[in-house]
Parts: structure tokens; sequence; C-alpha cells
């Protein structure tokens, strides 16, 4: 009787690691292959456009490599002789052409909308509608949080009525119009809603 009852003894433990061993692991929550992927996905943000003003952003991904981004900054400034009011909008595309686990480096492509009112002491306003072409970098520091950068150029109709942009080399003079050119820079944040 003693020996059968050392046979169950070792039998039993020989069992349950056997079972033990069967048992899926949990999926990783620390993996971050996927995180840049944003597939029908929305996010909110806000960003700063080369030191001039600071806006809001609204994105989405329409698919693992295309994405869509609009942008509304508002800026205002006390000058000598008067109140600077400034809006600029900006409607994007972007395609990624470097994916990696954690972000990517995408072609953006867009068109910018920007409207200055020069206050008390120079009248008029300030109109240009841009075409934008640039880079975009992003980083996903978790899955629900990344952090960007845009670099490239801006060219288009400008109308200086007043005394023009600062970040825009105007080739008309007073109120006319002309072709405008200029650097495109931004960086900011974005919080995504899955």
């Amino acid at each position: 009787m003693g020996l059968l009852g050392l046979l169950l003894l070792a039998a039993v433990p020989s069992t349950a690691l056997g079972q033990a061993s069967e048992v899926p692991e949990p999926p990783d929550s620390t993996d971050a292959a996927d995180w840049a992927d944003k597939s029908d996905v929305f996010g909110l943000g806000a960003n700063v456009n080369l030191g001039r003003s600071a806006g809001l952003i609204f994105r989405a991904f329409l698919s693992n490599t295309v994405g869509v981004h609009g942008n509304f900054a508002l800026r205002y400034d006390s000058v000598g002789g008067g109140d600077e009011f400034s809006i600029e909008t900006g409607l994007y595309t972007s395609i990624k052409v470097v994916p990696f686990d954690v972000g990517h480096i995408s072609m953006l492509f867009g068109a910018d909308f920007l409207f200055k009112s020069n206050g008390e002491a120079n009248a008029g306003n300030d109109v240009g509608v841009l075409a934008t072409v640039g880079l975009m970098g992003e980083w996903f520091v978790m899955r629900h949080f990344s952090l960007y950068g845009t670099a490239g150029m801006k060219l288009g109709v400008v109308e200086s009525g007043g005394d023009g942009f600062d970040f825009i080399a105007d080739s008309s003079d007073g109120t006319s119009f002309g072709l405008g050119a200029g650097l495109m820079a931004q960086a900011g944040f974005t919080v995504w809603f899955e």
C-alpha cells in the first residue's frame, strides 16, 4: 500500500506541471508594435507654429498610411500703435513614407488660410492663401499620446494691405496681390481616442 501511495504522489506533481505549461501567457501590455497604427482613429491636440501662434489640431487616419490634419490658430499682439490679431487655419494630408513601430516620417501636403488685422497703427489687413509641402515626424510616447514636428515650405497668394506677414516674404507693396513664400514649422502633441 505504501508503494502505491508513493507512485500516486509522484504522478500528481508531474500532471499538474504538464497542465500549467499549456496555459497561454497573457499578452504583453508593453508591446508597442502597433502604437503608430491609428487606422480609423482620431486625435485632438495643440501645436506652436514657428513661434508665431499656438493652435488646436484635429487629426484622423483614413488608413494606416494616410492621415488628415486640421489646424486652427489664433494670435493677439499689443504693438506700439494698436493691437494685432491673426487667424491661421490649415488642412493637410500626410502619407507615411518611413513607418516604424512607435512612429513615422511622412510627406505633408495641404493648404493654409491666413488673416491678420493690423490694428489702429496700420488699418489695412493682410490675407494669404498658401499651399504647404513638407515633412512630418511623429513619435508615440504611449499608445494614446504622440509628439510631432513638421518642417517645409509655404507658397501662395498674399494680399498685403497692412505690414504683411513676418514669416512670408511678400513680393508686393501696398494693397496688392503678390506671391508669398516662407518656411513652415510646427511642433505639437496629440491625444488619440480609440
